[in-house]
């Protein structure tokens, strides 16, 4: 059965009563304090993230460290991309977040594209993704709007 990958693209948004300048700084440099590790990670290990272009997102794992995803976008408040390779077996997605005013807050908006390179059209990781992508943003929100 062939897929529409622009099906499979996943689109998240949420609103966040806060600046803008505060919704990405917490995302990025206070990540650590909201991301379920130990859910949403490789190992439930230590991680890292080098906030700008060509930097990456890494997790140690059995005293190695593994890459998430490398940064190849950086434009802060408004938002940043990554190549999404946690599987070193999948082919790389590519992950967006904006960052906008929205009132007296912030919409933040996720797309999480690319599944179409996966050699079995990516139906079942864009699932998996969907659903992961909505307890992690949980997590956010609910730290942010602390």
């Amino acid at each position: 059965m062939m897929v529409d990958a622009e099906d499979l693209t996943i689109r998240k948004t949420l609103h966040v009563e806060v600046p803008v300048e505060r919704a990405f700084e917490a995302f990025t440099a206070g990540w650590h304090e909201w991301w379920p590790m130990e859910t949403h990670s490789l190992a439930n290990g230590e991680a890292s993230i080098d906030w700008r272009v060509g930097g990456t997102a890494s997790e140690l794992v059995k005293g190695q460290w593994v890459d998430w995803a490398d940064i190849f976008e950086y434009d802060p408040p408004h938002g940043f991309a990554m190549r999404w390779h946690v599987n070193a077996e999948n082919p790389a997605t590519e992950l967006r977040l904006r960052f906008e005013p929205d009132g007296s807050g912030t919409r933040v908006e996720l797309v999480h594209a690319g599944w179409e390179s996966y050699p079995d059209g990516g139906a079942e990781e864009s699932t998996g993704y969907t659903s992961g992508w909505e307890v992690v943003l949980g997590h956010y929100t609910a730290h942010i709007d602390v």
